[in-house]
This record gives C-alpha cells, structure tokens and sequence, in this order.
C-alpha cells in the first residue's frame, strides 16, 4: 500500500495537464448554479432555503461522475502507459485504489468550488461568507498569507497629457 501515494499524484495532476478538468470544472459549476436557480426556481420561492439547489446534484453527479472517472483507465490505454503501470512495483489493488482516491479529490474540489455559491445564498448578502472565510485564510493559504511583499521604488507621477479625454471618459463611467 505504499505506491497508492504516487499513482494518486499522478492521476490527480494528471486531470490538470489538459483542459478535461477545467471544461469538467466549469460545466459541474455552471450546471449545479443554472439548476438552483432557473429550474429550482431560488428566487421565486422567497425562502432562504438551499433545497433548490440541493435536490439537483444527485441529477449532476449521475452524469458527470462517469465522466471523470472513464478517463482513468481509457487514457492509460490510449497512451501505452498500462504496460507500463504493471511493469513497476504497483499491484493492481495500489492501482485501482490511488485512481479511485484521485478521482474522489477532484470531484471533492469541484463540489468545494461550489461552496462560495452556498456561502451567497445562505449569508443573504454575504455577510456569513465574510465572516466565516476571512478568518479561516490564515488556515487555508498559510503560505500566501505569509508573504511579504516589497513595494517598489516610488516612480514620478506620469502626466496627463490629454486632460479633456481624462474628464469625457470619467464622465462616461459615471
């Protein structure tokens, strides 16, 4: 059970090197929104309930869950790389269950991007959204959030040189 690690690693950044996961990404959180909204009818029920857009996953996932899972082993087939696979120190139960994990991460993380949606529509505002994430970066991007970043050396302020064209395009913007 030691190889599970890598043949999850590979299988997971596997979904990234081609646009599969973010077309697979874009469709599930387009999808999980338009169904809440437009057939679960989220506004026109005035209640601040997640049913709506709850009741639609299950609808979702019984099409895209074979979808990020049938890539798996066809695109070991496609390229040759089966063979290969067997032929390294992985038994096919390492195999199977480091594929299966990749694949329940990254429909993990698809679910996960939906979250900020959930946060939306129970905050009523986003109040709770702000509240409740705000403080968990620290947590989330440690690294991010520890950077320290050096402001660049002041520069001359450029000049305006068509004033009237400056004025008519805030005008515009107002």
């Amino acid at each position: 059970m030691t190889q599970i690690t890598p043949v999850f690693k590979r299988e997971f950044l596997g979904y990234f090197r081609s646009p599969v996961a973010y077309v697979f990404l874009s469709v599930f959180l387009i999808a999980s929104v338009g169904t809440a909204f437009f057939l679960g009818r989220f506004f026109k029920g005035n209640l601040a309930s997640l049913e709506s857009f709850f009741v639609f996953h299950p609808w979702l996932f019984l099409f895209l869950i074979p979808a990020a899972g049938m890539r798996l082993w066809s695109e070991e087939k496609r390229t040759g790389t089966i063979e290969l696979l067997f032929t390294l120190p992985v038994t096919t139960l390492e195999a199977v269950f480091g594929k299966f994990l990749a694949a329940w991460a990254f429909l993990g993380l698809a679910i996960g991007l939906s979250f900020p949606d959930y946060l939306r529509q129970v905050s009523l505002g986003g109040l709770l959204a702000v509240l409740a994430v705000v403080p968990l970066l620290p947590l989330l991007l440690p690294k991010v959030w520890a950077a320290r970043v050096t402001l660049p050396e002041t520069r001359p302020p450029v000049p305006i040189e068509r004033p009237g064209f400056l004025i008519l395009s805030l005008l515009v913007l107002l």
